[in-house]
């Protein structure tokens, strides 16, 4: 038998036991698991609402926005190292993160509350660069490093570094303060400053300072006296710039000193053949060479007497004639003269006049210039601006051209043209183009030809008002064979059908149609019918058109000029350009009354008004609309609360940040973001409503 204190001690053991094994119990049941009783060993399930997985933006930051989830709570995210903030446990969470200029890859860890941790969680792609809508003009800054662009499109001076191509703002809206350039045409480098030619009313010579952006006027009616009107181009001439008049027929110096004019050469000063339309100009030791685009000439002008005297043109030199010959550089013995009408770099001798092709679709190669409106000569190339948004780097012997800092693009598959109708889901778009209709994946930009000449077959289809999905397929309002249509697509195929025409469907004709939306069963659609402008209902197995509200049908403010239609689940929300005594109208439509109520307008709810819209889309709690009113802030996304009728920009010039849309037509809801098409950039944006960033998503 054992001794009282070996079972005392076998019983303290066994209790400790116990309680260790109770221990461990007790922690397993505290402990998450993925089932099973199994203990946490996954890392949290992180993803990104925006950006999305590949994007473009001039920004200097973006804020990252996703989400994050894990069985044992998540502990932190981070984005590029740095952490994000969360409310809510990270179930949401957002974080800035700097862009360094070019691409740019975002990488998520993740890390939960046991230590599991994702150093990939989720990753994405966002490239930093100003976007280049046009450019006019080129010239080389003092220090020798960079290209400076005038792109009057976004109202910029861009810098593009001449050994990269990545570009950098100077000077725009954003940066640095001052006049607009929205009318700049051409431009010219001086020591620390640049000087612009401002060719519209009123004319003016505009100072940027390289160094903080800013804008000043050195001349015009206010500052300096003397002529000036309808400035083309400058050359700097040691303390006088000398600029280009189309309305004055003229070669002007302006004193850099006092902004004073005079006259170089026109009728009255110099002799010679007369000024038609000067444009370029480029000094050449005591004379000035200068491009006059009517006459279709390349002229020598003496400085010192204003003389002129014919270089190059149909009957001095051999070669092919000058089309639009715009703007030009030396180089050595000949000029280059960028031909907007030939597509083309001319070579001219100077001393023959001979005028030979140095670039164009038959000379050289590479990817063709389009619109050729000014060149720099760097080395052994030529720098070429093309006005659809490219610098354009041609090889000064051979004439081959390659890519230098084109317009940037996004995603495969061909360009989007003037992109306008949108429909939007999670993770694709529909966009509506000049050559057809296009399927866009929103994740990495890439386009696919949806429907339009090659593919799918049946009537087609033009000047797209509007499109929405409709299960596996698509219907849009269009003209078609028999006038305004609604047609069905197979998104399968890109087949084509018409649903409803003149010749399809019973009912009152559809005259124009000028939007849709799809209500579960059937088409809504906007436009003008027997009675005016209306809204009807399109049967989608045999065409048949109902007219749910126009003057005649339906209580409520008589509506007008309707310029699109979205569907919030019970009711139709119509765009109006009239409605009643008021004037550009947000109006909710009862489908089964026709009862029309005023949401917004100029006497209900307040804020920035409803004119220039086009598009618009119900995002669950709210309507938003996409209008371009015009002027230097861009087009407008308007918020409408639909209870008070308020009216809230989320996005312009002056709110957000990010590519400034140049147009707006299309616009969709899709989750927590929106996106918009941009016939002016031919983009599609996307959108955050919490901050009002911007990126493009495809280009």
């Amino acid at each position: 038998m054992a001794s009282p204190s070996t079972i005392m001690r076998g019983t303290v053991v066994t209790r400790v036991q116990a309680c260790v094994v109770g221990l461990f119990s007790l922690c397993a049941c505290h402990d998450s698991s993925n089932g099973g009783g199994t203990p946490d060993a996954s890392a949290p399930v992180v993803g990104i609402d925006f950006p999305p997985a590949s994007s473009l933006t001039d920004a200097s930051f973006v804020t990252v926005r996703g989400t994050a989830s894990d069985a044992s709570g998540v502990a932190e995210v981070r984005v590029n190292a740095l952490i994000a903030t969360s409310t809510d446990g990270f179930a949401t969470w957002q974080v800035s993160v700097p862009l360094m200029a070019g691409p740019n890859t975002l990488t998520c860890t993740a890390r939960d509350a046991r230590g599991n941790e994702d150093l990939l969680a989720a990753e994405a792609q966002v490239r930093s660069e100003p976007g280049l809508l046009s450019a006019f003009d080129v010239a080389l800054d003092p220090s020798g490093s960079l290209a400076l662009i005038l792109d009057p499109s976004n109202q910029a001076v861009i810098a593009a570094d001449l050994t990269t191509g990545l570009r950098t703002i100077v000077s725009n809206p954003d940066h640095g303060v001052g006049l607009a350039l929205d009318s700049a045409f051409g431009l010219a480098a001086d020591a620390n400053r640049l000087l612009v030619v401002n060719r519209g009313s009123p004319p003016r010579v505009i100072d940027v300072d390289l160094a903080s952006g800013d804008r000043t006027i050195l001349s015009d009616a206010a500052n300096g006296a003397g002529p000036l009107s309808f400035l083309l181009a400058i050359a700097l001439d040691g303390s006088r710039a000398l600029v280009t008049s189309d309305f004055l027929s003229a070669v002007v110096a302006v004193d850099l000193a006092t902004g004073d004019r005079t006259i170089v050469s026109d009728t009255s000063t110099g002799t010679g053949p007369a000024f038609l339309s000067p444009e370029g100009i480029a000094l050449d030791g005591g004379r000035a060479l200068v491009v006059d685009r009517t006459a279709r000439a390349l002229l020598a002008v003496d400085l010192a007497t204003g003389d002129r005297t014919i270089l190059s043109d149909d009957t001095t030199g051999s070669g092919p004639s000058f089309s639009v010959p715009q703007k030009l550089a030396l180089d050595g013995t000949r000029a280059l003269v960028a031909d907007r009408g030939l597509a083309a770099v001319v070579a001219v001798d100077l001393a023959s006049g001979a005028r030979t092709i140095l670039s164009d679709a038959s000379v050289g190669s590479g990817p063709d210039l389009a619109r050729p409106t000014a060149v720099l000569v760097d080395g052994a190339r030529a720098l070429v601006a093309d006005d659809i948004g490219a610098l354009v780097a041609v090889d000064l012997v051979s004439g081959d051209r390659t890519p230098f800092s084109p317009r940037a693009s996004l995603g495969t598959g061909r360009s989007m043209l003037a992109p306008r109708a949108l429909a939007a889901r999670t993770g694709e778009a529909l966009v509506a183009d000049d050559s057809g209709l296009l399927a866009i994946d929103l994740s990495t930009g890439d386009r696919s030809s949806a429907s339009d000449a090659t593919t799918g077959t049946g009537p087609m289809f033009a000047n797209v008002s509007g499109v929405t999905f409709a299960g596996a397929g698509a219907l849009l309002t269009a003209d078609s064979d028999n006038g305004a249509a609604l047609l069905a697509v197979e998104l399968a195929s890109g087949d084509r059908t018409i649903v409803s025409d003149a010749l399809t469907g019973a009912g009152p004709d559809l005259f124009f149609a000028d939007g849709v939306a799809f209500d579960g069963t059937r088409a809504l659609v906007v436009g003008t019918s027997v009675n005016g402008s209306a809204l009807l209902a399109v049967d989608l197995a045999n065409g048949a058109r109902t007219i749910l509200s126009d003057p005649v049908t339906g209580s409520g403010p008589e509506i007008s000029d309707l310029r699109g239609v979205a569907f919030d689940g019970t009711r139709a929300l119509v765009l109006a350009g009239g409605a009643g005594a008021d004037f550009d109208a947000l109006v909710r439509v009862d489908p089964a009354t026709g009862a029309r109520t005023i949401l917004s307008s100029s006497s209900v709810g307040s804020g920035v008004g409803l004119g220039n819209a086009l598009g618009l889309t119900f995002d669950g709690t709210r309507v938003l609309v996409a209008k371009t009113p015009g002027g230097p802030e861009g087009a407008i996304v308007v918020a409408v609360d639909l209870a008070s009728g308020d009216r809230t920009v989320v996005s312009d010039r002056t709110t957000g940040v990010g590519p400034v849309p140049r147009d707006l037509h299309g616009i969709a809801a899709v989750g927590t973001t929106f996106v918009v098409t941009d016939p002016g950039q031919d983009a599609l944006l996307l959108m955050d409503p919490l901050d009002s960033q911007r990126v493009i998503a495809s280009r």
